[in-house]
């Protein structure tokens, strides 16, 4: 894959990264009885696939392995193109003979095609499965009162001066999201009401 055909796809891929980030955040908080749409600028929208990944640091690591893993497959797939287990590689998936010799050009091709191909299937399990478990998980831990208050409480407290002890389900740059102490449903809160919020001790 060269630089020129590289600079065209990553715009595709980022606006690919994008709709799988809405979708995975519509089901996560779907199962929370919110439409994330209506609380979200369009800047959280854009930024959201990076800011769910960098959130958590193993995923961060995955991914930046995933990448060394699929150039380094690529990279000895070049180098060793006779290798039986890639020639059946290409007869299961291409339908290409295992006699059959390919093209410098053509092999880089299929071989491009085929990483980028299981990339993209792998972002998709990501964000749906994080949108499906983690919204599910929650879900019921709201509704079963399971929330760890005394791990991860905080103290919220509003400019008018009244403070309520909740659990943050997730924050964006217009809003609060959140589970108050003995309450069972998610409520919403602007950020320009809010004068702070602090870890409980």
């Amino acid at each position: 894959m060269n630089n020129e055909h590289l600079q065209r796809l990553l715009p595709f891929g980022y606006i690919y990264l994008v709709i799988m980030g809405i979708i995975k955040e519509s089901i996560f908080y779907y199962q929370l009885d919110i439409n994330i749409l209506k609380f979200s600028s369009i800047m959280d929208i854009l930024i959201s696939p990076i800011a769910e990944i960098t959130a958590h640091p193993f995923l961060l690591i995955f991914f930046i392995l995933l990448i060394f893993l699929l150039y380094g497959f690529k990279q000895y797939s070049l180098k060793h193109p006779e290798k039986k287990f890639i020639k059946k590689f290409l007869k299961k998936y291409f339908k290409i003979d295992e006699s059959k010799v390919l093209t410098h050009t053509e092999f880089e091709k299929i071989i491009d095609k085929t990483l980028i191909n299981y990339f993209f299937a792998l972002l998709i399990c990501f964000f749906l499965g994080f949108g499906i478990g983690g919204g599910n998980f929650l879900s019921k831990r709201i509704k079963n009162g399971d929330l760890k208050f005394e791990k991860y409480g905080q103290t919220l407290t509003f400019n008018s001066g009244e403070k309520k002890e909740i659990y943050l389900v997730n924050t964006n740059s217009l809003y609060y999201f959140y589970v108050v102490k003995g309450q069972k449903t998610v409520e919403i809160s602007p950020i320009g009401t809010i004068q702070s919020i602090a870890k409980n001790k």
